[in-house]
């Protein structure tokens, strides 16, 4: 899940992870991209993304813009942390609800020699 907060919109490292993961999911069988929103999260407008014309922080502004359009055109779950437990609960679960059942193979993986350790038996 990808939680887009108040500061989301103007953060190089944030946009740059979201345009990636949409790349990559347009691309590839990439794992499902869940976008959450907690209740400070103002969603981008044109405006936003005429700005990114003058952006550096994206060798190809066009592909990052579709790719950034692209995330917000899924559709987002409301994650309001001011909310009763009861309520976060229930967002919570449909988050969950949205994670693929079936794990995709990852292209890294720990090296056998270190296996052991990361399964905890060191």
């Amino acid at each position: 899940a990808v939680i887009c907060s108040r500061d989301t919109m103007s953060c190089d490292a944030q946009l740059l992870i979201m345009a990636a993961l949409m790349d990559n999911a347009e691309r590839t069988e990439a794992a499902a991209v869940i976008p959450v929103n907690i209740p400070s999260f103002i969603f981008p407008t044109e405006a936003f993304y005429e700005g990114l014309g003058s952006s550096f922080i994206f060798s190809d502004v066009e592909v990052a813009k579709q790719c950034i359009r692209s995330f917000f055109k899924r559709i987002t779950i409301a994650l309001p942390v001011d909310a009763s437990e009861k309520v976060i609960k229930t967002q919570a679960r449909e988050v969950a609800a949205r994670v693929p059942k079936t794990a995709r193979k990852s292209r890294i993986s720990t090296a056998p020699e270190r296996a052991g350790t990361a399964a905890g038996m060191a």
